[in-house]
């Protein structure tokens, strides 16, 4: 006979442990919270425009391919020279007979301390500041629209000389990106007024100032350009062309040159062990007197490049005479009214032209008359035949 359990109504407690209960590692506010932040930069990456980051990328790739496969150029070599005397003297003895800032040669010194002395790192500075240059382009958006601002910036990622120059370590790229910096700050102040704003016009031309003497050629024309606006306004009113209400204060502006001629100063002094340099930023001017009134080694005789360059006509006529053709259909293509089906007939004679070894397509005079009638609306399209009116202070104000 088998003994059987007792049988009884009383349910007995579920087992129980002293170790701390814990939800399902499916069901952790860790784990949820980690899921809302990936759902969360998911969505954000979907409203994401990817067509800037593109362009800088692009920007990037081109400027950043086989670096280092050209040797260094005079210049560059003369350059790194300067940062060695850098190194040798403890600090970088400005010449006003040189025309070229201390920024440059400060900043090479950093790179070369970061990356060794090398060519990699005697041109990556300006490979930055050429990236820069592009986003900074992009900045122009609230002022000349989206389209305008990208077929821009694209056209300076891709130019061929956008592009050899942001791979050559001199200081145009510099001079290039604070001098857009400066006018950006110009026409932003003038529409919005806002304080960022003057801090992008006093910083771009305190970069000016301290990358090349030929900053006084940037300031110069934006002078001119002030009466030149003020005819144009009162011969033609412009809807919306009162300058914009200033939130600034004077404090504001007093900062910005406060930090501007600091920076000016501690360069140009040499890290304030060469306060002579500081005297070079009129000295250089004139300087610049002295060359334009004599040719310093550099006198030819009137028939001299007619002997040198002789040889090569005979050789180079066929090229002189391809290089006519394109500038010829370059212009015979503008002139033609845009109601004629000259758009289809465009790719064949750009590909006959590139048979011959020229590229319409790098002509940028003629990129430049398609991007303009390409954002211009159908209905401005019939106004557009003559060559004047792409640079006609009206059209592009629309």
């Amino acid at each position: 006979m088998n003994p059987q359990p007792p049988v009884t109504r009383m349910r007995m407690a579920a087992r129980t442990s002293s170790a701390k209960q814990s939800a399902p590692a499916e069901y952790s506010p860790a784990i949820a919270g980690l899921r809302s932040r990936v759902e969360q930069w998911r969505t954000q990456l979907a409203a994401t425009d990817w067509v800037p980051w593109a362009i800088l990328g692009l920007a990037a790739v081109l400027r950043f391919f086989l670096l280092g496969i050209k040797p260094a150029h005079f210049d560059e070599g003369i350059n790194g020279w300067f940062v060695d005397q850098v190194v040798h003297n403890g600090f970088y003895r400005y010449d006003p007979t040189n025309y070229h800032g201390p920024l440059h040669f400060y900043v090479l010194l950093l790179s070369e301390n970061l990356f060794g002395r090398n060519i990699w790192a005697l041109r990556l500075p300006v490979v930055l500041v050429s990236i820069a240059g592009v986003w900074l382009i992009l900045k122009f958006e609230p002022l000349v629209g989206r389209t305008v601002t990208r077929i821009a910036a694209l056209a300076m990622a891709i130019s061929p000389g956008f592009v050899f120059y942001g791979r050559y370590g001199i200081h145009e790229v510099w001079l290039q990106f604070f001098s857009t910096m400066f006018i950006l700050g110009l026409l932003s102040l003038w529409r919005f007024g806002r304080l960022k704003d003057l801090w992008y016009a006093g910083m771009g031309l305190t970069g000016m100032i301290l990358t090349k003497e030929t900053y006084a050629i940037h300031v110069a024309c934006a002078l001119l350009a002030v009466p030149v606006l003020a005819v144009s306004c009162a011969l033609s009113r412009v809807p919306d062309s009162k300058c914009a209400r200033q939130t600034w204060s004077w404090i504001d502006l007093g900062m910005i040159i406060l930090v501007g001629a600091a920076a000016i100063i501690f360069f140009y002094s040499g890290t304030f062990f060469n306060w002579d340099g500081v005297k070079g930023l009129y000295q250089a001017f004139k300087a610049w007197t002295e060359t334009g009134a004599a040719g310093h080694g550099h006198e030819k005789a009137w028939d001299y490049w007619f002997k040198i360059m002789g040889p090569s006509w005979e050789t180079g006529g066929n090229s002189l005479f391809f290089a006519c053709f394109a500038k010829n259909l370059r212009t015979s293509v503008c002139v033609i009214s845009p109601s004629t089906a000259w758009e289809a007939w465009l790719p064949t004679a750009t590909s006959n032209t590139r048979r011959r070894g020229v590229s319409l397509v790098s002509d940028g005079h003629f990129c430049l008359c398609l991007a303009r009638r390409c954002c211009w609306p159908v209905q401005n399209r019939q106004s557009a035949n003559h060559p004047c009116c792409v640079c006609s202070p009206r059209r592009l104000r629309r």
